[in-house]
């Protein structure tokens, strides 16, 4: 596999060429801190690594270019990329082959209550967005991340939490109408219970 990725700072407050140059000289010193057989040749604005770890890196005025030809493993690919973010650069990658940093996170999937089903509950947060609205996070079975929305919240009822820590959700019972009723079931008879509701849906977003 060959890959181009392109990396760019995204921590400098500012945008002048002497904060830039100055990031990427603070990557190049961390870089030779890492990989003691990695080489600045020429500077900040043109030249290369020499020694690079994985692949060839090219100093350009505009861009610092990652080139790879006949990658095998991407875990260390992966593993670089993490490492430039967490040093205050981006990774960009024009091939959509998942090297993103930030990753892109994947768009959320619509799903129905019944996935929450063998699943444990992580806990619930105001969304300040929205004046009433709850979310509540949830594990699945198959250790995806689930999200249950309450569009508007009238009242709730939250059992004794201690017992939910473990807790797998054995069911759920909804009753729309003007305003919903929402009852998640988990283990053991506890639920937790929205009346006076709107409910806005299960996504899946991980």
């Amino acid at each position: 596999m060959a890959l181009d990725l392109f990396l760019k700072p995204y921590k400098p407050r500012s945008r002048s060429k002497t904060a830039l140059l100055g990031a990427r000289q603070a990557l190049f010193d961390a870089l030779q801190a890492e990989y003691p057989g990695a080489r600045l040749v020429g500077d900040a604005r043109q030249g290369c690594i020499e020694g690079f770890p994985i692949g060839e890196l090219h100093i350009r005025p505009d861009e610092l270019h990652w080139a790879m030809h006949g990658v095998g493993d991407d875990a260390p690919v992966h593993a670089l990329a993490d490492w430039f973010f967490a040093q205050g650069f981006a990774c960009e990658d024009p091939q959509d082959a998942g090297f993103d940093r930030p990753r892109i996170k994947p768009p959320a999937i619509r799903a129905d209550l019944d996935d929450l089903v063998g699943g444990q509950w992580l806990g619930m947060r105001f969304d300040r967005n929205y004046a009433t609205a709850l979310d509540l996070d949830f594990t699945l079975a198959d250790g995806r991340h689930a999200l249950l929305r309450m569009l508007h919240l009238g009242r709730c009822q939250v059992p004794e939490l201690s017992p939910l820590v473990k807790a797998v959700v054995t069911g759920s019972v909804y009753e729309p109408g003007d305003y919903d009723s929402l009852s998640v079931q988990f283990e053991g008879g506890h639920a937790l219970v929205f009346t006076d509701a709107v409910f806005g849906g299960v996504h899946i977003t991980a």
